[in-house]
């Protein structure tokens, strides 16, 4: 397209050079003012939706989100399988660790003895 030379007012301008004129602005001008709103509306709305995530959560917490059923909690927890704060009742598990566990996937038996064998050393 035509673009039209700075020495014409705009209505001397043709209808090509106007519509090119007018595109190459918007095409210029458009993506900063959507990010500009949008920086604007996040910093309106985020302060009113958004809770920190605290790193401790409950069993029925880490149930939502791996999928297990609570017994089943319990028995990998007594095994050593998945990782916990704390032993016994109640279960209080850590949020990074879990999702550590999670995306590790399930460790093989020699995993499972080198773990028994450095805890056994500890004690």
């Amino acid at each position: 397209m035509e673009t039209p030379s700075p020495e014409k007012f705009i209505f001397q301008l043709t209808v090509k050079e106007y519509k090119s004129l007018l595109k190459s602005t918007l095409e210029e001008l458009l993506p900063k003012m959507i990010r500009e709103e949008l920086e604007d509306y996040r910093e309106s709305i985020i302060p009113v939706f958004y809770k920190p995530e605290k790193d401790t959560m409950s069993i029925t917490e880490a149930a939502d989100l791996t999928g297990l059923k609570i017994k089943s909690i319990y028995s990998k927890v007594s095994r050593r399988e998945m990782p916990s704060k704390t032993r016994g009742r109640p279960l209080i598990f850590s949020r990074k660790e879990l999702y550590n566990w999670l995306s590790k996937g399930k460790p093989t038996v020699v995993e499972l003895m080198y773990e028994d064998y450095k805890n056994k050393r500890k004690l």
